[in-house]
């Protein structure tokens, strides 16, 4: 049975698919790699890197805006 971190995770790694599919050439990208190391990473935003954000029981969906959010340009 999924945990809902490793639910979240395959979201965002869908997710950032996504946006490199859309936004260049995904040739050669891991997006399992770049969640990972992404997911750990402080992230200002949160102030906590995205895993301890999820960890403490947070929802899933603000992580996902705020790929988008990097998509787009849209840092609000």
């Amino acid at each position: 049975m999924s945990t809902s971190f490793e639910v979240c995770r395959d979201l965002l790694i869908s997710t950032v698919r996504h946006m490199v599919a859309e936004s260049g050439s995904p040739d050669g990208f891991n997006a399992e790699l770049w969640i990972d190391r992404w997911l750990a990473e402080s992230l200002p935003a949160l102030g906590t890197p995205p895993k301890d954000y999820l960890s403490a029981g947070n929802d899933c969906g603000l992580l996902v805006k705020l790929l988008q959010r990097t998509q787009s340009g849209s840092f609000s």
